[in-house]
């Protein structure tokens, strides 16, 4: 990735919280050395060690680099800010989530970290850094729109299980460009309008709680976990139920 002032901006922030040096990689290498292969699909991730902190950003998406990079960076800013953490519960998951599900479990956790982050962050992309979003946002909408044409099958318990997963995913949406929020919205509509209602309902909740300070995003995330849980419960969800309860929302450590 070529340096920008928006990039060298968010390294000089990032700085001032730690001094980890920063390590750039693709998500394709990334993923061989995590072992996840769906990181591949990712536009970027972010993974923090106790030596440096690895940026990784997709080869065929150079147009997104620079919101990715920022992006990732500030997912870091609020973790040493001290914004909620997302943790498992290992004694509630050993004796109430099947060990085959354990992988999807750690999947759940970071989807919810980064969900419940992404408000600030698109807010803090948009306020604080002068950044073209509109390739980003293009890229986002194909990745989600791809994500609805392969609706799943499955059985009923599968089905509820990935239409909680859109309600998490549908919150980050409201904070898209229009154009590209409208699109999207429509396929998750499309998809399943009882899991977009619902989604609706979370976030108008969550507008009130607020998610732009540490407190505040820690009063939404029960909010949201709660709701979703809920989600399940009305409509008999069982063990799959249980890797959401499973979730244990805590502040993190501020430096």
């Amino acid at each position: 990735m070529m340096e920008t002032e928006n990039s060298r901006l968010a390294r000089d922030r990032l700085a001032k919280l730690t001094d980890k040096p920063i390590v750039m990689t693709t998500v394709q290498h990334l993923a061989q050395t995590e072992v996840v292969k769906s990181l591949e699909n990712n536009l970027g991730v972010c993974k923090e060690t106790a030596d440096c902190i690895t940026v990784a950003l997709h080869p065929d998406r150079p147009e997104t680099h620079e919101n990715t990079f920022v992006h990732e960076l500030l997912h870091k800013m609020l973790k040493h800010e001290g914004f909620p953490e997302i943790r498992i519960d290992e004694v509630y998951a050993d004796t109430n989530i099947p060990a085959p599900l354990w992988p999807s479990l750690g999947n759940l956790r970071s989807r919810f970290g980064s969900v419940l982050q992404h408000p600030e962050v698109y807010r803090r992309m948009r306020q604080d850094y002068n950044l073209d979003m509109e390739h980003y946002f293009e890229s986002l909408l194909k990745q989600k729109v791809s994500r609805f044409s392969k609706k799943r099958g499955g059985n009923g318990q599968e089905l509820i299980f990935c239409n909680q997963q859109d309600i998490l995913d549908g919150l980050e949406y409201f904070y898209y460009d229009p154009d590209q929020r409208k699109q999207v919205q429509s396929c998750f509509r499309d998809s399943s309008e009882s899991a977009y209602n619902s989604c609706l309902q979370l976030h108008a909740e969550i507008e009130k709680t607020g998610t732009h300070t540490a407190h505040s995003c820690l009063r939404s995330g029960k909010v949201i976990r709660a709701h979703i849980i809920k989600f399940g419960e009305k409509r008999n969800l069982n063990v799959l139920n249980n890797m959401w309860k499973a979730l244990d929302i805590k502040l993190g450590e501020r430096n």
